[in-house]
């Protein structure tokens, strides 16, 4: 199942924020990062539409949404990747509809007194809209096609591995986009030792990635779990000849979904170098957010690693 990149529906859902007041008016306070699944950096209303006038009519490959009729009444239909529909309705101000990345929108039946507050994730970039519905399913459909497993499994790391990764670990075209410069100076003992000692490791998951024959293909991790805060740090590394053939992004899915199906995680984050413009461009497409340091939090470690300027953070929520 790949459920955290392509079905989307399931993460669309209502919030409902608190109410303060009497009968002399009411007050309800939406904060970012708290009430809102995201820090909220654009703020649009729409108003004035006609009942017989549909909006949206596109998806997004960055953006997550908040919507709320803060006045009036209006109906949002959703459709993801795999075709799954829901339509919801918005009639209460203290009421909010969750929109996640890659999913298509349309708002309509807009009562005449209709309100809509819009809460981005980001701000605006035309370039990140997808607003013509067929070629939404055109990248939705090659994204499940890229995704799918052709064969690719993971597993345990055997000590048989450790030649080909010790490969990918000597080879400047792969080593040039991580953000280590140790592994120039492994040998095939380390890697047999690293191997061994993460059939033990409980803080830290690494996996191998196979194909059809079980031939190594790279490491996929989730390394610095926190039980505490509910998140790990993802990473992945593959064999030069492994590239470009959809291993990425399978294994991405699955340790996803180990993350957040079998963990039960809240976030996963990673870091790629700002020079990294392949896995970049790799990320944006399949719509992960970017993300900056949250002061608030007090998690050190963490903190120390989101201030790294050469680094680009993003990040996935599992939201229940």
């Amino acid at each position: 199942m790949l459920q955290t990149i392509i079905h989307k529906t399931n993460e669309v859902r209502m919030l409902e924020f608190a109410e303060h007041g009497d009968d002399d008016g009411k007050l309800v306070i939406a904060e970012g990062m708290q009430d809102i699944p995201f820090a909220i950096n654009r703020v649009f209303y729409i108003y004035g539409t006609r009942p017989d006038v549909v909006r949206g009519q596109h998806a997004n490959k960055k953006s997550e949404f908040v919507l709320i009729n803060v006045s009036g009444t209006s109906k949002v239909r959703v459709i993801d990747a795999s075709g799954n529909e829901a339509v919801y309705s918005l009639s209460r101000p203290r009421v909010g509809l969750y929109l996640p990345t890659m999913v298509w929108k349309d708002m309509f039946e807009f009562s005449e007194d209709s309100v809509l507050l819009v809460l981005c994730s980001e701000h605006y970039d035309p370039t990140e809209y997808i607003r013509d519905y067929a070629e939404f399913k055109r990248l939705t459909a090659e994204l499940c096609n890229n995704v799918s497993d052709k064969g690719y499994n993971l597993r345990t790391l055997k000590p048989e591995d450790a030649c080909r990764m010790l490969e990918w670990m000597h080879d400047e075209s792969v080593i040039k986009g991580l953000n280590s410069q140790k592994f120039r100076c492994m040998q095939v003992e380390d890697c047999k030792r690293f191997i061994e000692k993460s059939h033990h490791d409980r803080e830290n998951r690494h996996f191998a990635v196979a194909d059809e024959n079980d031939k190594y293909m790279g490491t996929v991790s989730l390394k610095h779990i926190d039980t505490t805060f509910s998140n790990a740090e993802f990473s992945i590394a593959l064999h030069s000849d492994s590239q470009g053939k959809g291993v990425g992004r399978f294994a991405m899915a699955k340790i996803m979904e180990y993350a957040f199906e079998e963990l039960k995680l809240d976030e996963v984050y990673w870091n790629v170098l700002k020079n990294n413009m392949h896995a970049m461009h790799l990320y944006d497409s399949l719509g992960y957010e970017r993300t900056d340091l949250n002061p608030d939090r007090p998690n050190e470690d963490l903190q120390y690693r989101y201030r790294c300027s050469k680094d680009m953070y993003y990040k996935i929520c599992r939201f229940l």
